[in-house]
């Protein structure tokens, strides 16, 4: 007999990114089956160790058709499929996607009646209150990020369409994940950062990163799903340090120079000038923008102690995370993928 039919079906959006691989080998590993949404010529080399059990439909958020089809039958839909990007030449694409693809979601799944709706947010979602004077936790209301990047008032205007959701009917729970590290592609994504101190780089922001493990996220999805959790929200987030202590925490698992000199606003912005006129010539993404140096530039920090006290999440300390991530990367097997 096959148990395969047994199991229970997610169909998840954004399998074949850094955080969304991860949702995928998780919910595997607890017995479900996962039906990916993957776009035409999509970038399948995170999921190499498990193309094999997923089951795959090329689509993406934008085509209402496929987000039917794909729903029909599942019991759980993981919404992790985002554009996330500080380049003004993406501003529109990341709008369409990440607003307009989540309504979609949201739409399709109160059309068929899904049980459970994961939505991945972000803590820019959130925003950055300059009134705020303690760690920003669940209770801080939504409204803030509409003064920050561009990216944050996406994430922003996606979790507007859950929460119109759920006052429709839908069972949803939506996590937001501080800054996300982990294994993954360096060349996209927050894991980017992992590649730049590899690169022996000089410079470090002035902030401090709010982090947290691309592991410890996974494990939320899954156990907000075992335990049935409905119209919450959870911050996900291990912890704050200073850019310049992670920054040299790396550099040392890789055997380089750290980076030693602050980025102050004066070279910031001589830099981003550079950096606009680069991409302009060689059609390539900014390294560095505004947005990214206000980003980058926070100290505000962000409370994930509730995903510990009711999902019973237990976090990898930065230095667990930062000990797996460089030891994989340093792998000679990954340098020969040459990923990206």
């Amino acid at each position: 007999m096959d148990n395969t039919r047994l199991k229970p079906i997610a169909f998840l959006t954004g399998a074949n990114g850094f955080l969304g691989s991860f949702i995928a080998k998780t919910l595997l590993l607890n017995g479900y089956r996962v039906r990916a949404l993957l776009r035409k010529n999509a970038d399948t080399r995170l999921l190499n160790d498990i193309l094999d059990e997923l089951e795959c439909l090329e689509g993406d958020v934008l085509d209402v058709t496929i987000l039917k089809e794909a729903m029909q039958g599942a019991q759980v839909v993981v919404h992790a499929a985002a554009v996330v990007s500080m380049a003004p030449q993406r501003y529109a694409q990341m709008m369409q996607i990440n607003v307009t693809g989540t309504a979609n979601m949201v739409n399709m799944a109160l059309e068929v009646g899904i049980k459970h709706f994961i939505h991945i947010s972000s803590v820019a979602a959130i925003g950055n209150p300059s009134t705020s004077q303690s760690a920003i936790n669940e209770t801080e209301p939504l409204g803030s990020a509409v003064a920050g990047s561009v990216y944050a008032q996406s994430k922003y205007l996606a979790e507007r369409e859950v929460w119109r959701g759920m006052e429709e009917g839908l069972s949803a729970v939506i996590l937001n994940p501080a800054y996300i590290l982990g294994f993954g592609n360096w060349h996209k994504s927050s894991v980017q950062v992992f590649h730049y101190i590899a690169e022996a780089k000089s410079f470090y922001p002035p902030g401090a990163l709010n982090y947290v493990d691309v592991r410890d996220v996974a494990q939320a999805v899954f156990l907000v799903l075992k335990q049935g959790i409905q119209k919450e929200r959870f911050i996900l987030c291990a912890g704050m340090r200073p850019h310049r202590e992670v920054f040299a925490e790396i550099a040392q698992r890789f055997d380089v120079k750290a980076p030693h000199r602050a980025l102050s606003p004066t070279l910031a912005k001589i830099a981003i000038f550079f950096e606009a006129i680069k991409c302009r010539l060689t059609g390539a993404e900014p390294r560095i923008t505004k947005d990214i140096v206000a980003s980058a530039s926070n100290q505000t920090p962000y409370a994930g102690q509730k995903a510990t006290h009711k999902l019973g999440l237990t976090y990898h300390s930065l230095e667990e995370t930062l000990d797996w991530a460089c030891a994989a990367y340093k792998n000679p097997g990954f340098l020969h993928q040459n990923l990206g």
